[in-house]
């Protein structure tokens, strides 16, 4: 597999630019420091001055949040967040099954960060025309990962620590790398099992299945997170199932589709639990989510 994701000297030429994708505009309304940011999905949003009101409309963003800057300037979570434990403390803004517009308002947020895939663009929109900008980011691989982590820790001034943080990730990610086999063996990562929806192409899953030296099942036409059917599965044989343990595969999943278990990963029971957050959230755990899937193979190898 070809990593996409390098040292070298191009990473921190870029780490050094004062903010990768932003420009500074006419003045406007009187203020000279004013910077246009371009956010993860193309959005031109406008952030004046150095944020110190921070917050994050996604479990995933809060975790980088407290990753990046001093706990002081985090003035919310939402009511998804667990982690980290210090983030309980702080006050909860609703954004299932939808955002509270109106407690973000309240809070009065310099800045707001999220995921595409957990607030809606028209919301980010509206909080944003309202005064309260906010930027979205796209996370379908390391590469926009590790981008997100740099564009937030240089808008908040947090350069250093996001890139340090990001040259310990490189490394632990090629170390990985370099301890997978080299024989790739087809995988499956389960998201929910009635009905099935898995984790398919363009998605941080799939490239930690190839870190691992795996190759993702899915079709890249089905795109990032599709319903299977069994046919679908049974057609491809997985060697390898993700998500849920195997005794909870055998009497929930193998149980409701009893011809799946002519698969090669039940008839040789190579299921491995995933931690659902680590599984599922970009936030700042994502390496110990690959560890997490690295070592469910190792203590299955060595009983």
């Amino acid at each position: 597999m070809e990593t996409r994701y390098r040292l070298g000297a191009y990473l921190f030429t870029m780490l050094t630019v004062i903010c990768f994708g932003c420009k500074s505009p006419e003045p406007s309304n009187g203020q000279s420091n004013q910077l246009i940011i371009k956010d993860g999905v193309g959005r031109s949003v406008a952030i004046a001055g150095t944020p110190r009101r921070i917050m994050a409309l996604s479990p995933s963003m809060t975790e980088v949040l407290f990753l990046l800057t001093d706990t002081s300037q985090i003035i919310a979570k939402t009511d998804q967040c667990d982690y980290p434990k210090s983030c309980l403390e702080l006050e909860s803004v609703t954004i299932y099954p939808e955002v509270n517009i109106e407690q973000v308002i309240a809070l009065n947020p310099e800045l707001i960060v999220s995921n595409a895939e957990m607030t809606p663009r028209e919301v980010a929109d509206r909080l944003t025309t309202l005064g309260f900008p906010v930027l979205l980011y796209q996370i379908e691989g390391f590469d926009d990962w590790f981008e997100m982590i740099r564009s937030v820790g240089t808008i908040i001034h947090k350069n250093v620590q996001a890139r340090a943080f990001i040259t310990k990730s490189m490394e632990a990610l090629e170390a990985i790398k370099g301890e997978a086999s080299s024989v790739q063996k087809s995988a499956l990562a389960l998201i929910s099992l009635d009905p099935i929806y898995v984790h398919g192409q363009r998605t941080l899953m799939n490239e930690k299945l190839q870190l691992l030296g795996f190759q993702n099942i899915i079709d890249s036409s089905l795109g990032r997170y599709p319903q299977l059917s069994r046919e679908y599965i049974l057609e491809k044989n997985p060697k390898v199932i993700y998500g849920f343990d195997y005794n909870h595969l055998d009497t929930t999943f193998f149980s409701l589709y009893p011809e799946l278990k002519a698969i090669d990963a039940y008839q040789e029971k190579r299921i491995y639990p995933l931690n659902s957050d680590l599984a599922s959230r970009p936030g700042a755990r994502c390496i110990a989510s690959v560890v997490e899937m690295k070592n469910e193979i190792t203590k299955t190898s060595e009983h």
